[in-house]
């Protein structure tokens, strides 16, 4: 247990004499009346040099809930030496009435005065009783053992305990005020935390003298180990910093995920070239939910800064609170622990086993009561939830060790859910599948998406605004916000430069920061953007806030913070590690102090400026350092890197992915004959070296975005080497080359004498430079025969400007009968109604009907709603007499399926929706002839739901969750004998015993079956398929006894065992769906 700590405990004299807690080397908690009316009272901390020393008293407090001061020294109490080794504190909040066994409060009581009076410390241990002094808001420590007796005079033994700090579970929980005369001095009266711990005048002293106050309830002793651990997640998780945005009584910048957090889209790493069904076909692109519900493991490529390990923590969060959206129910028996690897994969440490999970991600829990074996245990039921962030934080050498250390864990334990992330270049493609897992990348944010974070921006920043402020003033900044909102939501839109960088939530929120630090006037360019916020984060930081540094003793300038900061940075890019001991930045900082005799502070003093001034950086754990986000990291290593001449290291280290960025920003940093020097020594590099030619020439393409003044003669080098690249071969190496941004354009090739795979390839490529200047490229493309990248070009318009791309693209692509639109806009909705005719539409997002109305339906023959969390009127479907299918894909607003009766609708699918009451009436649909129906809040009415859609007359193919189905729906579906086509999603094989055989079923679909060990199970019940298809199947899949001639399809990698396979080619797709014919 770390508090309390011997070295913070002191002794007040006021009034009277109490006792006290250091919260800093200056700021003592103590009890209000110990103070009294003194007028210089002073504090002592025993067994430091300094004796008695004078103080302030700089907040009190003393009515009938709360007895407490605050006291601020004169001079230190004690030594730097001492107080480096301070720990975090952490104030606790009890709020239920349950007794708590193990509070400890030291203090200096009468009862341990010696016969000279010298003052000693008392340890009292006991019972923390919440329930007591509900009236007075005064709980009770009541003591264990028996009481000191008095000793003879009125006054109490335990006189001067008084202002002791109360702790339970390393948590600060209340102060000592007084002794209950009643109780024969075996109780001590608290002031608890809650009464004071969000008060502002108090927040926003400790924030000047900083002092960061973290608090959180403590949890009732009841609570079992796995609930104690889920609070614990909640808590550390919960919340995400936002740039620019500092909460009154947080320094941190740091806010609620529910707040926060922008559900981004993901998109499989390989497109498939023919889709198993219609519904599996799209959308591609999907918010994280949707995504991260279709397989059980997952590979996560992103950029830096495109809210990977943010994604974690909302995933970290929401699995222990049981709060998953529908679409994630197979997490919900889950805990989730989650492992960063920049502070485990280092070179000779052993990565950690399941027992060792607790205490490598930082959890105090680590060791508590019901612990032991807890986490193997979970694992090898299948209910951890395994999250590994940052591939490419482990250094390159150390990646293979991880990997083996990935698949001991889930060759172990198998049924392991797992979510692991990457930047896109650190580890190859399909890295993991052989261990079962599929590969995402994190999308660009789209138009939407980046209005979308600017509200969100600018919601948290007025609620900033309220926060402690005067009304007037706080209506005044409001105002002010909402216009740079406005300002800055139509410039992106309008400069495509600005949009270029408004791609990924990072950059998002410097820009947010900056439009309003500087009151709409933005820098133009990346590089001018990162030295705004630099000077942000270094300076105007503090002076917003009105916190002077210099009142601590040591300023430093914007110019001596960045130096210090660029060795830090430069050291842990060249020595390939994400974070370095403090020792280790004590020694950097102690080496750069004699070449900068302006500073005057020791090196700790001057560490911890940067740590709690700079913004950058920052102490994760106690004894390790590093930055807040890796891309400060790289852009004051590159900045140092090339103030030290280090081009031959930089071209040495351009083949590796950590340092791409570096080398990028590097370029962005040099002079005009430096930025020559190093894209033309990467080329010869490249030339040197085919095993990384293609690598380093698309780094050195890549550059060009930086180079603001580069020779006319090396940027045609660049791009003459960069055309042998041109055009991508497949999707990956389409991405790679987008990362040179718009100068690829002018290479990238029409479609003519293109396969499909280059074609899509380019259309990739271009699509992702996210520049206006793509759009005649595209549309060159928009009457390509290949459907999947006719749906690329679809998928794309939010990227690019509505009108400009709807003209030359979507124009074309809506003559199509084949193609399906996808709106998200009003202004997407507005253009389609502009067109001839509209054949398919999917509405994304919360659109309205008046904007649904815009569109015209009377050519509709395909209708969809995704992700729609507005209520959604289906009478408008009686406006599209060609309708044949339609489709709800994770909507959760109501959704009333009545007008649908009567029409010509052939298929129906409801999939991971939460508003549809009944679906009564699809019984009378004529023409319906499939019905999707998975993953809906309310699971069927036993026999009643069912039973009314059966009653369609052509209905032959079902999409249902096994686990809705009552025994009495099975029979239903067995005497069914028009059905041909069955899909069963979470069906345990067990549960078909004793039902009887399904004969008129020919196709069988099974997505995340249970029992597979026994696939004879699957011929008993269903003796008549002609082709079986598991979706998310286990790593292993055995299939003996299955009769010749069966058709097998499977979803991933999983090998297939136990039965003699072909694959014929006709039947063999890429992606997400590989067939075969059992011999």
């Amino acid at each position: 247990m770390t508090h309390p700590q011997r070295e913070r405990i002191a002794v007040v004299f006021g009034e009277g004499q109490g006792s006290g807690y250091l919260l800093s080397p200056w700021l003592v908690l103590t009890a209000a009346h110990v103070i009294g009316d003194a007028v210089a009272p002073s504090v002592a901390v025993p067994g430091q040099s300094g004796g008695r020393v004078d103080c302030e008293v700089v907040w009190r407090r003393y009515d009938e809930r709360c007895d407490l001061a605050l006291l601020r020294a004169e001079n230190a109490l004690v030594q730097p030496s001492v107080y480096q080794h301070f720990e975090p504190l952490t104030w606790g909040v009890v709020t239920d009435l349950q007794p708590r066994e193990g509070a400890v409060a030291v203090g200096f009581p009468q009862a341990n005065r010696s016969a000279l009076r010298q003052l000693d410390t008392e340890q009292a241990v006991g019972t923390l009783k919440p329930g007591t002094g509900l009236r007075t808001g005064r709980p009770v420590l009541q003591l264990s053992g028996m009481p000191p007796q008095a000793d003879g005079t009125q006054v109490s033994p335990w006189a001067g305990m008084s202002g002791a700090s109360v702790f339970l579970e390393n948590r600060l929980i209340g102060v000592v005020r007084s002794v209950p005369a009643q109780w024969q001095d075996g109780r001590l009266e608290l002031t608890p935390s809650g009464a004071y711990v969000q008060d502002p005048t108090l927040l926003e002293i400790c924030e000047h003298a900083n002092v960061v106050l973290r608090w959180g309830t403590v949890e009732p002793p009841e609570l079992s180990f796995e609930e104690r651990l889920r609070a614990y997640l909640s808590r550390e998780w919960e919340k995400v910093r936002i740039y620019g945005v500092t909460r009154s009584g947080r320094g941190d910048g740091s806010w609620r995920l529910d707040i926060a957090y922008l559900s981004l889209e993901l998109a499989g790493s390989e497109r498939p070239v023919q889709a198993a069904d219609e519904e599996d076909a799209a959308p591609v692109a999907q918010r994280a939910p949707d995504a991260l519900a279709q397989q059980p493991r997952i590979l996560l490529r992103g950029n830096a800064g495109s809210g990977k390990t943010t994604l974690l923590q909302w995933l970290t969060t929401l699995t222990a609170r049981g709060e998953l959206p529908e679409q994630l129910t197979q997490f919900k028996d889950c805990t989730p622990i989650l492992l960063r690897l920049r502070a485990l994969a280092r070179p000779g440490q052993a990565l950690p086993s399941p027992e060792e999970f607790l205490r490598a991600s930082g959890s105090p829990l680590a060791g508590f009561p019901g612990s032991e074996g807890w986490v193997s245990r979970r694992m090898a039921e299948g209910r951890v939830l395994l999250l590994v962030d940052g591939i490419d934080e482990a250094p390159e050498s150390e990646r293979r060790r991880v990997r083996e250390w990935l698949s001991g864990l889930l060759g172990a334990y198998p049924e392991t859910r797992c979510l692991v992330t990457t930047r896109p270049s650190a580890v190859r493609e399909g890295w993991l599948a052989d261990l079962g897992f599929a590969e995402l990348d994190l999308l660009p944010m789209s138009r939407s998406d980046v209005a979308a974070f600017i509200d969100r921006w600018h919601a948290a920043a007025a609620e900033s605004a309220d926060a402690g402020t005067d009304p007037e003033q706080a209506r005044e900044q409001r105002e002010r916000l909402a216009r740079w909102r406005d300002v800055l939501t139509e410039a992106v839109g309008r400069k495509q430069d600005l949009g270029r960088l408004a791609t990924n939530p990072l950059m998002c929120s410097l820009i947010c920061a900056l439009n309003a630090d500087r009151q709409g006037h933005l820098p133009s360019g990346r590089m001018a953007l990162y030295d705004a916020a630099l000077e942000m984060l270094l300076v105007r930081r503090d002076e917003e806030r009105g916190v002077d540094p210099a009142s601590e003793g040591l300023a430093l300038s914007e110019a001596q913070q960045q130096a210090l900061l660029q060795r830090l940075a430069y050291w842990l890019i060249r020595n390939g590690q994400s974070e370095l001991a403090r020792e280790q930045a004590l020694a950097r900082i102690e080496r750069a102090l004699p070449q900068m005799p302006q500073i005057q502070g020791t090196p700790e003093q001057v560490l911890r400026h940067l740590l709690v001034r700079s913004g950058l950086l920052r102490e994760p754990a106690p004894g390790a350092i590093d930055f807040v986000h890796r891309t400060f990291q790289d852009y004051l290593g590159a900045q140092a890197a090339i103030e030290e001449g280090d081009l031959p290291l930089l071209v040495e280290h351009a083949h590796e992915d950590q340092w791409e960025d570096v080398i990028r920003l590097a370029v962005g940093h040099a002079r005009r004959r430096e930025r020559a020097e190093l894209l033309t020594r990467i080329l010869r590099r490249a030339e040197a070296e085919p095993a990384h030619a293609d690598r380093l020439r698309l780094l050195a393409a890549a550059c060009l975005d930086m180079a603001v003044e580069l020779d006319p003669a090396v940027r045609d080098q660049v791009t003459a080497a960069t055309a042998a690249l041109v055009p991508p071969q497949d999707v990956e190496a389409a991405k790679d080359l987008a990362q040179a941004g718009p100068v690829v354009l002018e290479l990238l090739p029409g479609p003519e004498g293109l396969d499909d795979a280059t074609a899509q390839a380019v259309v990739v490529c271009a699509t992702r430079c996210t520049s206006n200047r793509a759009i005649p490229l595209l549309a060159s493309y928009a009457h390509h025969p290949n459907i999947e990248l006719r749906m690329e070009l679809a998928r794309a318009w939010p990227w690019f400007d509505t009108e400009e791309y709807g003209r030359a693209v979507i124009t074309p692509l809506a003559e199509q009968e084949d193609l399906r639109l996808f709106v998200s806009s009003r202004a997407q909705a507005e253009f389609v109604a502009s067109l001839p005719a509209v054949h398919r539409v999917e509405f994304v997002g919360p659109l309205g009907p008046d904007v649904v109305d815009l569109v015209p339906l009377g050519r509709l023959r395909e209708l969809r709603f995704h992700e729609n969390p507005l209520p959604t009127d289906l009478g408008l479907v009686r406006a599209a007499p060609l309708l044949t299918t339609f489709m709800l894909f994770n909507d959760t607003g109501q959704v009333d399926l009545a007008p649908l009766a009567g029409t010509a609708v052939k298929r129906v699918i409801v999939l991971s929706c939460t508003g549809v009451a009944s679906l009564a009436a699809l019984g009378a649909m004529p023409e319906l002839e499939h019905l999707s129906f998975a993953n809906a809040a309310q699971p069927f009415t036993a026999g009643l739901d069912l039973r009314h859609v059966l009653a369609a007359p052509k209905l032959n193919s079902l999409r249902l969750m096994a686990t809705d189905l009552a025994l009495e729906d099975w029979e239903l579906l067995r005497r069914h004998e028009r059905l041909e086509s069955l899909d069963l999603e979470a069906l345990d094989l067990a549960r078909l015993s004793g039902l009887g055989p399904f004969p008129q079923v020919r196709v069988l679909h099974l997505r995340y079956a249970k029992g597979l060990d026994a696939p004879e199970r699957i011929t008993e019940a269903f003796p008549g398929i002609t082709s079986l298809w598991f979706h998310g199947a286990p790593p292993v899949l055995a299939l003996d006894g299955l009769p010749p001639g069966l058709l097998v399809g499977t979803d991933g990698p999983a090998p297939l065992g136990g039965a003699e396979l072909d694959a014929p080619p006709p039947l063999q797709f890429s992606g997400n769906l590989t067939w075969y014919r059992v011999r």
